[in-house]
């Protein structure tokens, strides 16, 4: 029994990876798509739609160190099923941004070292809902 609750997956575990750890307590995953389970896809995509008490999107966006944009700034890909694009956003929604660039690498083995891409998450008129998609295109 002991076994199987230690190798049960973790649901927020993709939260964790993605946008950052500890997860706190009202997080709900409602959508998840990812293209680079082994982090080494030259050109990652992931859509991650969750929601939250607002308190808790507060401290997602200082501890990940999110900063404030333009909702223009933000690609617009259709995403999955039940993914509310950018350009949807109302008037009273806030965008943020994070971009990863890679380091100076004195190895000749660029996988992993030379990636580059950008992490978008914005939160819908409610508060609660956010959408989190990292684009490495």
């Amino acid at each position: 029994m002991l076994v199987v609750y230690l190798s049960w997956p973790d649901a927020n575990a993709p939260f964790a990876k993605f946008i950052c750890s500890p997860v706190p307590p009202s997080v709900q995953i409602r959508l998840l798509q990812n293209n680079d389970w082994l982090g080494m896809n030259p050109e990652p995509v992931c859509y991650l739609a969750f929601t939250a008490n607002p308190e808790d999107i507060a401290s997602i966006i200082a501890k990940a160190r999110f900063q404030s944009v333009t909702n223009g700034s933000i690609p617009v890909p259709a995403g999955p099923n039940g993914w509310r694009p950018a350009d949807q956003l109302g008037p009273n929604e806030r965008v943020y941004v994070r971009v990863h660039a890679p380091g100076t690498s004195t190895t000749r083995f660029y996988l992993r070292n030379n990636r580059r891409w950008t992490e978008y998450l914005w939160v819908d008129e409610s508060g609660t809902n956010a959408y989190f998609l990292l684009w490495g295109i």
